[in-house]
């Protein structure tokens, strides 16, 4: 009965549990290693830039099977910006993922001032970035970071579909973090796992 199932039927009155799913997923970041475009490191490899501020990769806890996590750790610059970005080095077509998610992995830094995160991804806004030149992104979903702990992970899934001004057939900017903070420790935010979800 789901019309986002790969078996989806008209004729279907009851949800009976048979629904399968086509899910892929594009890897942005996991675990110390940047992914790539349909695994495709030639075609479809991603860049993590920092347009604004600066980042660092460290050792944050373990992952499920006990081994060290490695995560990227995003700190302010002296006016108290950033702004991280993963971006394609060559455009993909994501009109797959018109359904799916930007899911990531997210714990604040103890005595990070970070309250909301602005997120954004591939739009028709068009302009250069800090660091950042040619990034076209789309209009922002905020992410209020009170839920978020200073000791563990927390996984955060946002629909594609709710990003205003959205762009997916041709993208490059598959995700910016940004925010201005004027309170709190250099560090921010940290995040693993970085990825698009087809559901």
């Amino acid at each position: 009965m789901d019309p986002l199932a790969s078996n989806y039927s008209t004729l279907a009155q009851i949800d009976d549990g048979t629904c399968t799913y086509d899910l892929r997923e594009q890897v942005i970041w996991r675990n110390g290693v940047t992914g790539a475009w349909d695994d495709n490191f030639l075609e479809g490899g991603i860049a993590i830039l920092p347009c604004i501020g600066s980042y660092s990769v460290d050792t944050i806890g373990t992952d499920t099977s006990g081994a060290p996590r490695r995560a990227i750790v995003i700190r302010k610059d002296s006016a108290n910006r950033f702004g991280l970005v993963g971006r394609l080095v060559n455009q993909q077509d994501a009109r797959d993922y018109v359904n799916g998610y930007l899911r990531f992995d997210a714990m604040l830094p103890s005595g990070s001032g970070l309250a909301v995160l602005d997120v954004h991804i591939q739009g028709g806004d068009c302009f250069g970035f800090g660091q950042c030149s040619n990034l076209c992104r789309s209009g922002a979903q905020q992410i209020v970071t009170y839920y978020l702990s200073d000791t563990a992970f927390t996984e955060v899934a946002m629909p594609l579909l709710d990003f205003p001004n959205r762009k997916l057939a041709l993208v490059d900017n598959l995700f910016m973090f940004t925010k201005e903070v004027p309170t709190g420790s250099d560090e921010v935010l940290i995040l693993d796992n970085i990825r698009w979800t087809s559901l």
